[in-house]
This record gives structure tokens, sequence and C-alpha cells, in this order.
């Protein structure tokens, strides 16, 4: 059976993490480019088996279903496309088949409605504003925020503190703005710990890999 990189955190995972999603390098079989690829005599990932098997090990723990703590239920197709809706973006068909046919959570942080929006558990508010937006090249990315973050004021070249707070303040705003659009296009899909995140990306030219 061919293995998706959320099939293949499924498989190599589950006992230790409670079962989910997570990454695989793009290097994997079954994988080129950093996508999922069919072979000659290879499969579909089975999404009911690979729901069925986390249900199981869910119920070993003694959790289960929809119980504290346990796996967070399915979402309905209409769910979905509401999420989808809200966003402006359509999920990743593996993603998808996840969130109707396993789970909304369990590794990877729960989607859910809550008041009046949809979100992921522990995103802050913003976060996903621009998941419409491709993701960007992170090379491109990462020099343009490095470029922000070595023009910081300096107290020493100032003559007065406010001056040096106003100047600071823009600063901090510009590499806040830079920083985010670094995960433009990206859904905050683990916290890894440290301030580090596992993202899937949902828009773009690299829509459906996991970085």
């Amino acid at each position: 059976m061919a293995q998706t990189k959320f099939a293949k955190q499924v498989e190599e995972t589950a006992e230790s993490l409670a079962f989910g999603i997570g990454r695989a390098p793009s290097s994997s079989p079954g994988w080129i480019a950093g996508r999922p690829v069919i072979l000659p005599g290879m499969q579909a990932v089975d999404w009911d088996e690979v729901g069925a098997r986390t249900v199981a090990l869910y119920a070993r723990q003694g959790t289960g279903v929809g119980r504290q703590g346990g796996l967070p239920e399915v979402l309905s197709e209409t769910q979905v496309r509401q999420a989808e809706e809200q966003f402006g973006v359509a999920f990743p068909d593996e993603y998808r088949q996840y969130l109707l046919r396993v789970s909304a959570g369990g590794r990877v942080r729960t989607l859910r409605f809550e008041g009046a929006r949809w979100d992921w558990d522990g995103a802050r508010y913003g976060d996903h504003a621009k998941l419409h937006v491709p993701f960007p090249d992170q090379d491109t990315a990462l020099a343009a925020s490095e470029v922000v973050w070595e023009s910081e004021p300096k107290r020493e070249d100032y003559v007065s503190d406010t001056a040096y707070q106003a100047d600071y303040d823009a600063w901090r705003e510009a590499a806040d703005a830079a920083e985010d659009a670094r995960a433009t296009g990206a859904i905050f899909l683990c916290d890894d710990g440290c301030g580090f995140y596992t993202l899937l990306v949902v828009s773009g030219p690299m829509r459906g890999t996991i970085r």
C-alpha cells in the first residue's frame, strides 16, 4: 500500500504519539518532489483502515472517540466545506480524508468551530488569516526576514527615548510581519515545542506538502 505523509505518521508514531498525522521526508517511497505518487501495483491509502487502527489504539489506551482526552470526532462534508469557505482554500485531499474519515484532530491540532468561526486548537488569532495566499519560497522569505532583523534600532544611536521607542515599535511591527509572511498559505498543524511548528501547505506550488 502506498503511504502518504499522513499514513506514514500513522504507521511510525501511533504507539508513542497516540496516533495521528506528522511529517515524512519527500524522498520517502511513494513521493516525488514532495507530492504523493501511486506507482504501478501500488494502492491508494485505505482511510477506513487507517481510521479503524486509530480508534483501536485510543481504545487500548482507555480513551475512546469523542471522550475527554480521546480522539476527536470526524467532521462532516458540510463542516469541512464551511471551514474551507471561511479560509478561502480547498484543503489537500489527504487532509480532507483524514478529517472526514479518521478524526478532526489526534496527533495534529483539532479543527473545530468555536463561537463564530473555524480554527485549529492553540492557534493565535490571525495565524490562519492568509491561508489563501501562496506559501512563499522559503529561501527568499528567510532572506527578507533576515534583512529586517538586522535593521533593529540601537538605543545608542538615538538622543531620546521617545525617538528610539517610536522607531523600535515600527521595526518590531515590520519584523513580526516578515515572520508571519514566511508561513502564509500554511496550517500550523502541530506544535513541536520551543517555537517550532509542523506546517501543512494549502496554497501555492507546494500545496499538500509538510514543512
